[in-house]
């Protein structure tokens, strides 16, 4: 089913994990599905999810609720899609927010304080990969969009501190006419996210963030 993305988290005493179907032979609407551990093999547990061309599920936990995001990419005839988010409720998930997304690629939850964000990655629509990604956070009831970044392709952020500072790194892919681009790196500066440093990338693809010996160090891989 083409499978793009699995996403493991827990619920209690229980271990789940969600998969991203990308598509098959035919269509790019298929259903990705949620599958919990029984003690010897995960099985499926939730209902499926009619997702089209879904490349990412993020799973994130605010007071105690677990919440999946879904990133809905391409329905074959266009990339102007909802995507949502689901509240588990004691024994399914249901959606609780819908956003119109263009090309939505990539999800990532990430905490600052008290405050829980999402950042979304818009990878390509209508035939442009100039597309801005965009950073919500959560006001209680539901996400706000707070901040609109311009990106190139891009399919990646990753969050990381470093000391008491918040960063978001973002990779970007391609610009239509050129894979070779900056893939750049933001700080929070209290309200927003501002421009830290830019790193040459040829089709940037992933950023991992780890540590070695205390010291952090993002990663990034190249298409």
């Amino acid at each position: 089913m083409g499978a793009r993305d699995w996403e493991p988290f827990t619920i209690g005493g229980d271990t789940y994990l969600a998969v991203a179907n990308s598509h098959n032979d035919t269509t790019p609407n298929i259903n990705s599905k949620v599958y919990r551990w029984n003690g010897s093999a995960f099985h499926w547990r939730c209902r499926a999810f009619l997702r089209n061309q879904t490349p990412d599920w993020e799973s994130f936990v605010i007071g105690g609720d677990t919440y999946l995001a879904v990133a809905n990419f391409n329905d074959a005839t266009t990339q102007q899609l909802i995507s949502r988010i689901y509240r588990w409720n004691g024994s399914q998930f249901t959606e609780v927010q819908a956003i119109s997304t263009n090309g939505a690629y990539d999800w990532e939850p990430f905490t600052i304080g008290n405050d829980t964000y999402l950042a979304l990655t818009q990878h390509y629509s209508a035939g442009n990969y100039n597309q801005s990604s965009r950073i919500f956070r959560w006001n209680g009831s539901s996400f706000i969009e707070i901040q609109t970044i311009p990106t190139h392709g891009a399919t990646d952020w990753e969050s990381f501190t470093i000391g008491s500072d918040t960063y978001l790194a973002v990779a970007n892919w391609y610009d239509g006419s050129t894979y070779g681009l900056n893939s750049i790196i933001y700080r929070w500066n209290g309200s927003a996210f501002v421009e830290f440093q830019t790193i040459p990338t040829v089709g940037g693809f992933d950023w991992h963030a780890f540590t070695i010996d205390n010291e952090k160090l993002p990663g990034v891989s190249q298409s």
